[in-house]
């Protein structure tokens, strides 16, 4: 396993963090249309096999220093 950490959408991503998403959130898509729209994103994903095993999501907001986004990690 290692540790991508990717400022911005993961674009290169999508298709294995949707699929983890979906998983875990019951079928749930990740809306990445609002993602792109925040500013300051940064995104850790744990990769295992060329698949994301795990994420972490969040932003900056402006009355709190970072927003704590998803964590969700499969085994």
């Amino acid at each position: 396993m290692y540790i991508v950490t990717i400022e911005g959408l993961p674009y290169d991503w999508l298709d294995s963090l949707q699929e983890l998403h979906a998983h875990v959130f019951d079928g749930a898509k990740l809306t990445v249309e609002k993602l792109a729209k925040k500013e300051g994103l940064l995104c850790l994903l744990a990769v295992e096999n060329a698949s994301v095993i795990g994420f972490k999501l969040g932003y900056p907001h402006p009355d709190v220093y970072f927003i704590v986004g998803w964590v969700v990690f499969m085994s």
